[in-house]
This record gives structure tokens, C-alpha cells and sequence, in this order.
């Protein structure tokens, strides 16, 4: 396991900037959708969540991004982050309760792909601070 430091928004507001990342090195068939991975893109760290995965590789996008990133194969995965200390306190991302709120996260990256970009503001998610409450 090791630590790492979030930067950007593009996790927001699940991992907000200076949070801490705990990351578990698991094998590249353990992904699962709504899991938050982090890949090592242009000498930089990414942690966003997994949206799809098919043979074509896994489809990752920031909770508080508007477009997909790039297909990744499984391989460039790093690891899998556990637990979040930060901004909210310290939450766990295993566990039943956790992967309820990463399919709402799923569901609502797809909606927004989808809907008109006038119809979202920069971090607004419904329900934004009941899922974190219930996180803690």
C-alpha cells in the first residue's frame, strides 16, 4: 500500500485537493466498475473511477469531469485507492455501502455525458453531502 496526494477537482467530492489517497496494489482482474484506480499518465498520477470495462480495455472518467478519459489497458493500472483522509475526514471505499454510492457516481458520469453541459454546474451533484455523511 502506499499514500498519495490529490491535486485536481476532477474527483470532487469524493477526493477534493491535498486529500490523502490510500492505494492498494491489487491484480488487474480485481477492477471493478465504480472502483477509483490510479494510472500514471504523462509522468503525473490519475485516480477516477471506472465506468466501463470491456476486452477493449477500462473506461475511467473523474466524478467532476465532463469527458471520458482515454481507453487504458489493465495493465497501467496502479492500484486501487482504499481509503480517503481529507477535506471530509477519513472514509473507507470498500464495502457494500461504498459501491452503492460509486454506481450513483457511475450513473450520474453517464447522465452528464449525455445531458447538455448548461444543465450542470462545476461540482454539483445531488445529494452531494447525504452520500459523504453516509461515507464517514
Amino acid at each position: 500500500m502506499f499514500v498519495a496526494r490529490a491535486v485536481g477537482w476532477s474527483m470532487a467530492p469524493i477526493i477534493n485537493p491535498n486529500d490523502q489517497l490510500f492505494i492498494s496494489k491489487v491484480g488487474h482482474h480485481a477492477f471493478k466498475v465504480g472502483d477509483i484506480v490510479v494510472y500514471l499518465q504523462r509522468g503525473a498520477l490519475i485516480s477516477h473511477r471506472i465506468i466501463r470495462i470491456s476486452f477493449h480495455g477500462i473506461y475511467l472518467k473523474g466524478d467532476n469531469s465532463f469527458q471520458f478519459d482515454t481507453v487504458i489497458r489493465p495493465e497501467s493500472i496502479l492500484g486501487k485507492v482504499v481509503k480517503v483522509r481529507g477535506k471530509y475526514g477519513c472514509y473507507r471505499l470498500t464495502g457494500f455501502l461504498s459501491s452503492v454510492i460509486a454506481y450513483y457516481y457511475v450513473i450520474f458520469s453517464v447522465i452528464l455525458y449525455i445531458m447538455p453541459y448548461k444543465y450542470f454546474l462545476r461540482n454539483y451533484y445531488p445529494g452531494r453531502r447525504v452520500l459523504l455523511f453516509l461515507l464517514k
